[in-house]
């Protein structure tokens, strides 16, 4: 199977990889290809062209909570990215929640919202502007 996607940008960006066939595996990166909505739209058309979807996942706890979520939730999920960043800190220490997989298997966030938040060590660490 050929898979592509991390850095291709909204539905009409995999338009074209849909059409012509070209792919059996999308990989859309939720933080890149426009947001969870979007992210949803692509997985959906996906589904349109018998095209399995895994999402990239390689920036933060909050990604890896999104990415569950939205893997649960599409018909045309094949397997999660659970990439070597997501296991070391200093990825690890972005949210209050360290999902890891077990076993080979990843437990879904059943924590309100998206399952995750802002760790207090990286909020300390965040430069934070206010607009006058």
């Amino acid at each position: 199977p050929l898979a592509t996607g991390e850095r291709t940008y909204t539905r009409w960006g995999f338009l074209p990889f849909f059409e012509n066939q070209s792919l059996t595996v999308i990989q859309p990166d939720i933080g890149n290809c426009g947001g969870i909505t979007e992210c949803k739209k692509i997985c959906d058309m996906a589904h349109i062209y018998d095209v399995s979807v895994q999402c990239h996942v390689c920036s933060s706890q909050i990604s890896v909570a999104i990415s569950l979520h939205m893997e649960t939730a599409i018909p045309n999920f094949i397997i999660h990215e659970h990439h070597l960043a997501n296991t070391t800190p200093p990825n690890t220490d972005t949210g209050k929640y360290n999902y890891q997989p077990v076993n080979g298997y990843m437990e879904i966030p059943e924590i309100p919202g998206i399952g995750q938040e802002i760790s207090d060590e990286a909020m300390s660490k965040a430069h934070i502007e206010t607009i006058k």
